[in-house]
């Protein structure tokens, strides 16, 4: 689970094109840290971890295990060049006036 957490955030940050330098300049943490984390060898406080998630534009959500398999499939089929499937829980909360 550790690895698939980290390999999804290193792959986000490799495809916004941010190196670990940058992440550690945004995250305020040394760079030397951002590289033991993406390789597995520390863990992490869930404060970091939901400050990285924002940094990269992703929201970290906790949801009923029995509904991955759902969540799952509407992730793959919201990806680009296919139909947007809109939110059903409204607007973040950063999106709210």
């Amino acid at each position: 689970m550790k690895q698939m957490i980290f390999g999804s955030l290193t792959n986000t940050r490799q495809s916004k094109g941010l190196t670990q330098s940058q992440l550690s300049q945004l995250l305020k943490l040394p760079q030397s840290y951002i590289s033991q984390i993406e390789q597995g060898k520390h863990d992490i406080k869930l404060s970091t971890l939901l400050n990285w998630a924002r940094v990269l534009d992703l929201e970290f959500m906790l949801i009923p295990r029995q509904e991955v398999p759902t969540i799952s499939y509407l992730i793959q089929k919201s990806k680009p060049g296919e139909q947007e499937i809109p939110p059903a829980y409204g607007p973040l909360p950063d999106e709210v006036d």
